[in-house]
């Protein structure tokens, strides 16, 4: 009985072997990443050029999340309104503030780079005289310091935080 058992798990091991090395399975293989791939790239979600970035960037942004970092209480809450003829307006706020301050105003344009490290292609939100927004998705952007350091997240929608 022992010896049917082993007889066939060898058979099952070979064949699943077998199947694993089968050029027929490595073309599905690749085929089903291109579909996946495909996919991916008309993703609503996925910034993956100037046009669907600018698409994306008009509205407006908010970060009301708890201010857990020295940096963040620096930074505070935030909320960009970024309109299509390229003006935006940007409001801050402290937690213990009861409104967002009067806004600052300025121009916007969308801009694109490559990571030193990857080669990974990026686009962002280039503003006057602010540190530049970067594209996480369509629904979220980080505030990125001068050294590459998260200074805040940023996600689309308007959010009143404050409490009465």
């Amino acid at each position: 009985m022992q010896k049917s058992i082993i007889i066939a798990l060898v058979f099952i091991l070979g064949a699943g072997l077998a199947c694993q090395n089968d050029p027929k399975n490595e073309q599905q293989t690749d085929a089903a990443t291109k579909r996946s791939s495909k996919q991916t790239s008309i993703d609503p979600w996925v910034i993956d050029s100037e046009e669907s970035a600018r698409q994306a960037a008009v509205g407006v942004w908010t970060n009301s999340e708890p201010l857990n970092t020295m940096v963040q209480m620096v930074v505070g809450w935030n909320k960009y309104e970024f309109h299509a003829d390229g003006t935006f307006e940007h409001y801050r706020a402290q937690p213990s503030d009861d409104d967002w301050d009067n806004p600052e105003k300025g121009r916007w344009k969308v801009f694109s780079d490559k990571y030193i490290n990857t080669g990974k292609r990026y686009y962002g939100i280039d503003w006057e005289n602010y540190r530049p927004l970067i594209f996480v998705d369509a629904q979220t952007v980080q505030l990125i310091d001068t050294d590459g350091s998260l200074l805040t997240t940023l996600r689309k929608g308007d959010v009143f935080p404050f409490s009465n």
